[in-house]
């Protein structure tokens, strides 16, 4: 999936994101309760949409 250039009849592309999840307060909450179900919601929505985490 990485890397994967697509074309159209006359052009080229790559879709690459970078998402940043910043929630608007930045309580303690979030990263010792809250921070390894964030994860696991995130690493599956990634799934379902066949999307490839590379840094987190």
């Amino acid at each position: 999936m990485k890397n994967e250039i697509k074309n159209t009849a006359h052009s080229k592309y790559r879709c690459q994101y970078h998402i940043v999840f910043a929630p608007k307060y930045r309580r303690k909450v979030i990263y010792k309760e809250l921070r390894a179900d964030i994860g696991q919601i995130i690493r599956k929505l990634c799934e379902e949409k066949k999307v490839e985490i590379l840094e987190a």
